[in-house]
């Protein structure tokens, strides 16, 4: 079985329960659908009941000859064998031990909600893996009722690997900041870095998270959503916002513009502050006090590694 379309999350997650079981979980509201549901991706798909065969398509969104080229379903196919246990309500993706146990919560296969199941359900916490089927496109995301957003979700997901050292991303030349944890402090729904960056996130839904930065004497709010591919009119926005910042040579990718912030100028200022002042820590610990002669080349800096900075994908 090739690799899911949810590998990134379930890593982070680390809930792959293979049982043959059913779980004994509650259903996490008792109304059939996803509690505390983030969607973080969203494709067209096709049924194969006879094959027991889920076909996935990547949407299409990328610049050719100058233009705009978009699809909902693109060249990309990828399919997942599937077996559905009606009366267990049990759904296995993949065969063997590689497959993937979820809870059917719906009531007309595949329409309604998956969700992966495992134990992680202690206090009426739970963080999981989740699916949701309509007719034509499937959303898939997290399904969370914690009460500790940023350190449970946020965090590994900030930088794309930026702040949990993943040496596997293609620019951990420039973006590798593994050195910089040791000023960084994680406490349930907020981040401190030093004694000058206090990050802190808000109120979430699937139509984004709210956050609030606290920089030096400043402060401000911004609040992060997600575009689709999968949407029209997402790829458009993507592609004017590529087309206003793009210099020459650039190459359109729609991935680069998919995060969306209420107020990009608090968002910008704010993690340029604080990269300048994580360099400057480190500089410092390393030289004896040099962090200032880094000057204008330490803004530059972390100018770049902050729009390198993958904010929270969710609400696509």
């Amino acid at each position: 079985m090739k690799k899911l379309w949810f590998v990134p999350v379930v890593s982070m997650l680390a809930f792959a329960a293979c049982s043959s079981e059913s779980s004994n979980e509650p259903d996490f509201g008792g109304t059939g659908e996803l509690q505390g549901f983030i969607p973080m991706s969203l494709n067209a798909y096709e049924m194969d009941n006879d094959m027991n065969v889920i076909k996935v398509f990547e949407p299409v969104c990328k610049e050719e000859k100058r233009e705009l080229v978009w699809a909902r379903t693109g060249a990309d196919t990828i399919e997942y064998d599937y077996k559905y246990d009606s009366d267990k309500g049990l759904v296995y993706l993949g065969e063997g031990k590689d497959n993937i146990q979820f809870d059917y919560l719906g009531s007309s296969f595949p329409k309604g909600s998956w969700r992966m199941s495992s134990s992680g359900d202690e206090d009426g916490t739970f963080i999981t893996e989740g699916m949701v089927f309509e007719s034509d496109k499937v959303e898939m995301g997290i399904a969370y009722s914690g009460n500790c957003f940023l350190k449970d979700i946020y965090a590994g997901q900030m930088g794309g690997g930026v702040f949990d050292g993943d040496e596997e991303d293609e620019d951990s030349e420039d973006t590798d900041m593994s050195a910089f944890m040791k000023y960084v402090t994680i406490d349930c729904d907020k981040m401190t870095v030093g004694d000058s960056v206090v990050i802190k996130t808000g109120s979430w839904s699937r139509d984004g998270v709210e956050t609030k930065y606290t920089y030096g004497t400043k402060s401000c709010s911004n609040k992060i959503s997600y575009r689709f591919a999968y949407n029209e009119k997402d790829c458009k926005a993507a592609y004017d916002d590529f087309k206003e910042n793009a210099k020459s040579g650039s190459v359109f990718d729609f991935e680069d513009y998919s995060t969306v912030n209420s107020n990009q100028e608090c968002y910008e200022e704010a993690y340029t502050y604080m990269m300048t002042y994580l360099m400057q820590l480190v500089m410092e610990d390393a030289f004896g006090g040099l962090g200032d002669l880094l000057g204008g080349g330490a803004k530059a800096s972390a100018a770049k590694l902050a729009k390198n900075i993958a904010s929270l994908k969710v609400a696509k």
